[in-house]
């Protein structure tokens, strides 16, 4: 079975796909994320129980010393060791026609993958910004040209600086005046303040 990633879980949220698509993604996923252990614990168990056997060695070199040492030793006690630790953990590998245990689900982590991934989308939307003023200006409007504005305008009014020339969100430079670069700020703090909320 194909499981649904959590990128799937974001593209058809972000798509708007109706609900009951998007709990059919979340579900999907969800067992992915749950069967993941199993699905690697029985790809392993499949492989080591398709290993033929190998000779078993009587004599070893001990790497550091050079010395030979008379033991036996066999490759197939280790895989046969692996294979009882994936049965002890995984007992349906042993049976005839075992299946999984049934999956427990963590709603909890789709929860907290979409709160993260609205974070990421909002983090995303805040630093590409953009205000248009009444005179029609593009400002860019993210965070640091929120703090650039801001310093400007305390610098301008103390200074008696009614206009300025400023790089706009279109990257050209045009005259802006203090009122446009005030208007300006107090729409990226209410546009960012929406945000912050989707």
């Amino acid at each position: 079975m194909i499981y649904k990633s959590l990128d799937d879980l974001n593209r058809v949220i972000a798509l708007g796909k109706p609900q009951k698509v998007i709990d059919l993604v979340a579900q999907s996923y969800l067992e992915g994320v749950a069967a993941e252990p199993y699905i690697k614990a029985e790809d392993e168990y499949a492989t080591l129980q398709s290993q033929e056997d190998v000779p078993d060695i009587e004599e070893v070199t001990d790497i550091e010393t050079g010395e030979v040492i008379t033991e036996a030793y066999s490759a197939n006690t280790v895989r046969d060791e692996r294979l009882t630790e994936l049965e002890a953990e995984y007992p349906y590998l042993a049976e005839e026609d075992g299946d999984r245990p049934e999956l427990t689900l963590n709603y909890d982590l789709v929860a907290t993958q979409l709160r993260n991934y609205g974070k990421l989308k909002r983090s995303e939307a805040v630093d590409n910004l953009k205000v248009t003023t009444a005179s029609g200006k593009v400002f860019d409007a993210d965070e640091i040209s929120q703090g650039r504005m801001a310093r400007a305008i305390i610098a301008s009014d103390g200074a008696g600086i009614t206009e300025t020339e400023w790089g706009m969100g279109d990257n050209t430079k045009q005259i802006v005046t203090l009122a446009e670069m005030k208007e300006a700020l107090s729409l990226a703090m209410v546009r960012q303040g929406e945000l912050w909320f989707i």
